[in-house]
């Protein structure tokens, strides 16, 4: 079993790495949009590098997912402020922000607590995102400025969000039951998480690598 959850952490770290790599190597060329999708891959790959370390030493890790989490909602929502003012008023996008950081304290320091799995901050992420992600379409396919939707960075990334926050939100939902009354269930579902999250760094990296202007 080791085995195999060594495993999984070397495809993270790699899944992780490679759009990093992307990313830095055309920085110069990067839209705002791009940069942000940049941020976040390293945000990922870097708590992944720490939270693989703290586990393979036998330390507490589960920490780290309330504070990546926390991370990773504000620069989603600023990926998506960029694309959908015109859809989402500023100070209602700000009420959203405001409102899950103050949620995600008060969920890590009196709901479920610093050192447990933060599923019900994961699962109200992952609502929100695909509500983004969703607007994000409809506001595309409504507009049709966009005329060649597969060279659009953001459809990529969107894509991979979609697959992701929608596949994985079962798992964040029932997470805790899992992983205390069935173990290997547990890892099986968490396997899964590690697909779907694989998933949304390939098309992060193909957001990364393309040019629209091609």
């Amino acid at each position: 079993m080791s085995f195999f959850i060594n495993a999984l952490f070397a495809s993270m770290f790699v899944g992780g790495l490679i759009p990093v790599i992307i990313g830095f190597a055309s920085y110069h060329s990067l839209t705002p949009v791009k940069r942000l999708i940049l941020a976040l891959m390293v945000c990922s790959l870097g708590l992944n590098i720490i939270q693989i370390t703290l586990a393979l030493h036998s330390i507490p890790n589960l920490f780290i997912g309330h504070i990546y989490t926390l991370i990773e909602f504000i620069l989603i929502a600023y990926i998506y402020k960029l694309k959908l003012d015109k859809l989402i008023p500023l100070s209602v996008f700000i009420a959203i922000v405001v409102g899950f950081v103050v949620f995600s304290l008060f969920n890590t320091f009196v709901i479920q607590g610093l050192h447990a799995n933060n599923s019900y901050q994961r699962t109200l992420e992952s609502v929100l995102v695909v509500v983004f992600v969703s607007l994000y379409f409809y506001k595309t396919a409504k507009e049709l400025k966009v005329q060649r939707i597969e060279r659009e960075p953001l459809f990529w990334f969107s894509a991979g969000a979609l697959l992701y926050f929608s596949g994985a939100l079962f798992i964040f939902i029932f997470s805790n039951y899992l992983l205390l009354y069935s173990r290997s269930l547990g890892i099986t579902f968490w396997t899964a998480h590690t697909f779907f999250l694989l998933l949304f760094y390939l098309f992060s990296t193909i957001a990364l690598w393309i040019n629209p202007k091609k």
